[in-house]
């Protein structure tokens, strides 16, 4: 029989709190966009410092090294979401109050 994953429970407020908190502390070597394997390495070390880390105070359970990370990866990308939604609706509500030029 196939196993079935058991859904981990969500978040607290305090838990994403601390989570950020940890994640800022390794902030340069997590957001580090290189790329070779010793970056690789360096960033595989830090996730796994920042799970144990987590683990060490989280009260819903341990999560594993990829849990935080991922958790971590989608509040950056909702972030980017909302950012170029506010900055296209800032570009819109410019280009409509834009004074013409005179007509000839």
């Amino acid at each position: 029989m196939d196993k079935v994953k058991k859904r981990a429970p969500n978040y607290t407020e305090n838990e994403k709190q601390n989570l950020l908190e940890l994640v800022a502390k390794y902030k340069d070597i997590v957001d580090c966009k290189r790329t070779g394997s010793f970056y690789i390495n360096k960033k595989q070390i830090a996730w796994a410092k920042i799970a144990d880390e987590y683990n060490s105070f989280c009260t819903t359970g341990p999560r594993n090294m990829r849990t935080p990370k991922h958790f971590y990866n989608n509040i950056k990308h909702h972030a980017r979401k909302v950012s170029a939604i506010e900055n296209k609706q800032r570009y819109l509500s410019e280009e409509a109050h834009t004074i013409e030029g005179p007509d000839n």
